[in-house]
């Protein structure tokens, strides 16, 4: 009889052992969450998963085996139909691609306010600057409102912003921050100023469902009409019909134009001219009219020299010379060009002479410079002091500069001309140079590169070598060697180096592509700072 009952208690434990693995292949005690990833629509139209997170995770807690089979089931099918992971580069690139499109447009965007102004309060590293914008111009200031539809908080991505009017189309790229220094700014703004017309891009995260305001730039003709304004970021494009839009005018007189009207005359008998001298501390001038000939000449003091090819005056404003540009600080050369302008002008009356452009990006003057018989701009570049740059339509001197710096590269005159001495610069040459890319430069910066190759039958260390255009844009080579007899191409754009390619990758700007399509030059400088070859074109 015992036995009978040993047996009975055996086989009630087996099939109590029996019902705990079944139960437990139902319901997995550890970990809590399963791993089945589920895509949104299925959280949507599948209303018993009511525990469903944001990972994409089912969560095992009152649900029934019936509804763990689904999940499981549905789990299978996604698994299944998902691709193959990638392996090589080209599937990575196309899969990130899929994964952008199904993020779908992250950043959604209105049109918050529209200004009408002649003047703009641009904010930068150290404040807000006031600009002026030129005559028979005005600014528009487009103030965006931009939130993040996205379930991650992100950076506000940089646009690209389209103005359609009447007359033609003002396309503008959004950096995150402005790029020019204090020394090298107009007058900072009021806070008056600020108030009524700062512009000023957007540079922070945005969590989910959060929105801020960024502004857009245009400057355009008094007499144009707007019709639209097209904006694309990394993900969407967004388009507004503003033909209708309210615009606020802003009728306003900054500080950085007031003016004194404060005058001393002096008559210099002998030479037969009257000398207008106006106090430069109040922003005003000194002319000498000559009345034989009837021209009046301006003159202006200069107060201090910023660096070798700009300069301030008296009354504040800056000068920055036409058709030239020397070395930056840090550069080779800085110190030679800028002790040089300042022997020339520092302290000295000067006559300005403009082209076509007032000012430039960063609000200074753009002018020719001569002080008595002596044009400063050609004599700086005769010298090898600062290279020819010319930005059309500025092309006043443009022939009478090219012939300076000839003269002064091929007589190897000034530190910016002096030949590398290293046995590798008599191997790197030029194969191909591919200026001018395919549409619009801007947008297509891998199709903008040179071809540089190694013609000697040994290898050649191209570490810290540098490649320069006109315009001052640089890259130094990395780590670097072009093996002999070998290639190597320099792209505008990005991407990942190797030995046969490498990636400038410029950026920061409104355009990052280097090279001008209507002329430029190469130079190719080695680690020393010495020239190994410059190209020109156009």
């Amino acid at each position: 009889m015992r036995g009978f009952y040993n047996a009975l208690i055996i086989g009630a434990l087996l099939s109590l052992l029996l019902l705990t693995a079944t139960l437990v292949e139902i319901f997995p005690s550890s970990p809590k969450t399963t791993n089945l990833t589920i895509n949104a629509s299925q959280n949507q139209s599948s209303s018993h998963l009511s525990n469903y997170s944001e990972k994409g995770y089912v969560e095992v807690g009152e649900e029934t085996p019936k509804v763990i089979e689904e999940a499981y089931e549905n789990a299978s099918k996604i698994e299944a139909e998902q691709p193959p992971s990638p392996t090589s580069q080209e599937e990575i690139k196309e899969e990130e691609n899929r994964r952008k499109e199904e993020l779908l447009c992250p950043f959604e965007y209105h049109i918050y306010q529209i200004k009408s102004t002649k003047y703009v309060a641009n904010k930068y590293f150290s404040g807000y600057y006031t600009f002026t914008s030129l005559p028979n111009h005005k600014f528009l200031l487009v103030f965006l409102n931009v939130t993040n539809r996205g379930n991650e908080t992100k950076y506000a991505p940089l646009i690209y912003a389209t103005l359609t009017t009447n007359v033609k189309n003002h396309t503008k790229w959004s950096a995150p921050l402005g790029v020019y220094s204090e020394e090298y700014s107009p007058k900072k703004s009021t806070e008056k100023e600020v108030e009524l017309f700062a512009c000023s891009y957007l540079f922070k995260k945005l969590k989910p469902n959060e929105s801020a305001i960024l502004c857009i730039k245009f400057e355009i003709l008094k007499n144009e009409s707007l019709q639209k304004i097209e904006i694309r970021d990394d993900y969407c494009e967004f388009s507004f019909d503003i033909s209708t839009f309210k615009i606020e005018y802003i009728n306003f007189t900054p500080s950085i134009n007031e003016t004194k009207n404060e005058t001393t005359i002096i008559v210099n008998e002998t030479e037969n001219k009257t000398i207008t001298i106006i106090n430069e501390t109040k922003n005003k001038t000194l002319s000498v009219l000559n009345k034989t000939e009837n021209e009046t000449i301006i003159f202006y003091r200069v107060v201090k020299v910023i660096d070798g090819d700009t300069f301030e005056l008296e009354n504040g404003e800056k000068v920055r010379l036409l058709g030239i540009n020397a070395p930056e600080r840090g550069q080779k050369c800085y110190e030679e060009s800028t002790n040089r302008l300042k022997e020339l002008v520092e302290g000295k009356l000067v006559k300005l002479e403009r082209d076509v452009d007032d000012r430039d990006q960063y609000g200074r003057l753009l002018r020719y410079v001569f002080i008595n018989d002596t044009f400063v701009n050609l004599l700086l570049v005769k010298e090898g002091l600062a290279n020819v740059y010319i930005v059309e339509p500025n092309t006043k001197y443009e022939k009478e500069l090219r012939e300076a710096e000839n003269y002064a590269k091929e007589n190897h005159i000034g530190c910016l001309w002096q030949i590398s001495e290293l046995t590798c610069s008599e191997c790197i040459g030029i194969l191909f140079f591919h200026y001018n890319a395919e549409g619009d430069d801007c947008e297509n910066l891998n199709d903008e590169y040179v071809v540089f190759k190694n013609t000697c039958d040994f290898d050649c260390n191209l570490t810290g070598w540098k490649v320069k255009d006109e315009a001052n844009h640089i890259y130094i080579f990395p780590n670097f060697i072009l093996r002999a007899g070998r290639t190597v191409t320099l792209y505008t754009g990005c991407g990942e180096n190797s030995e046969s390619e490498l990636y400038w990758c410029n950026s920061g700007y409104q355009c990052n592509a280097i090279w001008n399509n209507k002329g430029d030059t190469l130079y190719l400088y080695d680690n020393e700072g010495n020239l190994v070859l410059s190209y020109s074109y156009g």
